[in-house]
C-alpha cells in the first residue's frame, strides 16, 4: 500500500501541474512553483490553493502591464 501510495503521488505531482497550466497561459516553472509552495505553505490543501493564486496574480500582472494575453493551452517562452 505504501508502494503504490508514491507512486500515486509522485505521478500526481506532475500530472497536476500540466492540468492547471492547460487553463492559463503561464510558464510550467511557475505552476510547479505554485504547487510546492502551496504544498509547503497550506499542507495538502496547498496543492490547490498555491497554483490558483500563482495564476490569478500571473494574470492580474500581465493585465497591469497591458501586455498580450495569449490563448490558453499555447505555448509560453
Amino acid at each position: 500500500m505504501i508502494f503504490w501510495g508514491l507512486i500515486v503521488t509522485v505521478i500526481d505531482n506532475f500530472i497536476k501541474p500540466l492540468l492547471i497550466g492547460v487553463g492559463v497561459a503561464m510558464p510550467m516553472s511557475l505552476t510547479i512553483l505554485g504547487v510546492f509552495g502551496g504544498f509547503v505553505a497550506f499542507g495538502f490543501l496547498g496543492l490547490f490553493i498555491g497554483p490558483t493564486l500563482i495564476a490569478i496574480a500571473f494574470t492580474l500582472l500581465e493585465a497591469w502591464r497591458g501586455a498580450p494575453t495569449a490563448a490558453p493551452g499555447s505555448a509560453v517562452a
